[in-house]
């Protein structure tokens, strides 16, 4: 029996996200590891408008290849768009109705998972490549606690040209699950 998928994916226009900047509800999880130009983008927004997710060592030791927080505005989507989607993995969108500083704290909870045979590991959510079959993978009460205060989070699709946003399906749930193949353990 085929059970139905938790989440939806539709495509969303350039327009439909300039509109989210414009209310103050896109941002970008930018990804230094597979896009090198990230971290000189960064620097040039300041803290107030792009953050590290990563804190304390981290940061220190792999500002060169992490994840990036920043709050977008016109001028900012317009250069992503511009020049960052050929990169294949250079992060995704988001877009919450939350501040800056909770929708960091809100992500920083999924930077490390634990893996079945109890190891902590880095996971890399917001790889465009990565977050769908995760997603897809989820019960319903992970994918709660993952979104979040997060409306939906929007990523290039390459082979179609387009954007496609992966919002919830409200009350689908997945008969049958056990406990997941990775746990998501939350840090504050």
């Amino acid at each position: 029996m085929r059970q139905a998928s938790l989440i939806r994916a539709e495509p969303v226009s350039l327009a439909d996200l300039e509109a989210k900047v414009e209310q103050g509800h896109l941002f970008a999880v930018l990804d230094a590891c597979d896009a090198d130009w990230v971290p000189q983008f960064v620097d040039g927004m300041g803290e107030a408008h792009a953050v590290s997710l990563y804190r304390g060592e981290p940061e220190e030791l792999y500002w060169a290849i992490a994840p990036y927080l920043v709050l977008l505005d016109q001028a900012g989507l317009a250069w992503i768009t511009k020049h960052a989607l050929d990169d294949e993995a250079w992060g995704m969108f988001i877009v919450a109705d939350i501040s800056f500083v909770d929708l960091r704290r809100h992500l920083r909870g999924f930077l490390r998972v634990l893996a079945p045979g109890g190891e902590t590991l880095y996971f890399r959510f917001y790889d465009p490549r990565v977050l769908p079959a995760f997603l897809a993978s989820c019960t319903r009460d992970e994918i709660t606690r993952f979104y979040g205060p997060i409306n939906d989070f929007v990523i290039t699709d390459a082979s179609a040209g387009n954007f496609q946003q992966l919002s919830r399906e409200a009350g689908n749930a997945r008969a049958g699950d056990e406990r997941p193949r990775i746990s998501i353990r939350r840090r504050r």
